[in-house]
């Protein structure tokens, strides 16, 4: 498999997006919820169906600013190359100062989220995995053939 010399990766703007339409569906639904007569305003069902719409308002627009945020930042989130990673929020790391680096599963189920994982002097990387534009069973290839690619090289220098 031939791999580019550096990959960036950034929030997926097409994620991003479906985001942004879940969230407008969800509003869309509350409102429906909500704003729907009742014969009789102060029965449990009406109030109850009044507080779940607002929940779901209240969730639909925290995901919608979520979703916006990430597709108006642009910035660098990953960066990997044969001289080594960068995560945001860290310094670039060489591949010789990192070790087990690697893209795991924390949790289970519904609850569970992907992180990237890295060692660099004693010291746990902990970045989570969510909305970029690279998958991450690609992203986990991807480390392995960077670092077996400056491993390689370093051999073929000595």
């Amino acid at each position: 498999m031939e791999i580019p010399p550096e990959t960036i990766i950034r929030f997926s703007r097409f994620k991003q997006f479906l985001n942004v339409l879940l969230a407008v569906f969800m509003i869309g639904l509350a409102l429906t919820i909500i704003l729907v007569p009742d014969k009789y305003f102060f029965t449990f069902g009406s109030l109850f169906r009044k507080f779940m719409g607002t929940m779901l308002i209240l969730a639909g627009t925290h995901t919608l600013y979520i979703a916006i945020k990430n597709i108006m930042n642009r910035k660098i989130q990953i960066v990997i190359n044969y001289n080594g990673l960068m995560t945001a929020g860290a310094s670039f790391y060489s591949w010789k100062n990192i070790s087990n680096a690697k893209v795991v599963k924390i949790g289970i189920g519904k609850n569970s989220s992907y992180h990237l994982q890295y060692r660099v002097d004693g010291y746990m990387h902990d970045f989570e995995l969510s909305g970029f534009d690279i998958g991450n069973k690609k992203l986990s290839e991807l480390l392995k053939l960077y670092s077996d690619g400056t491993a390689n090289t370093e051999k073929e220098s000595n």
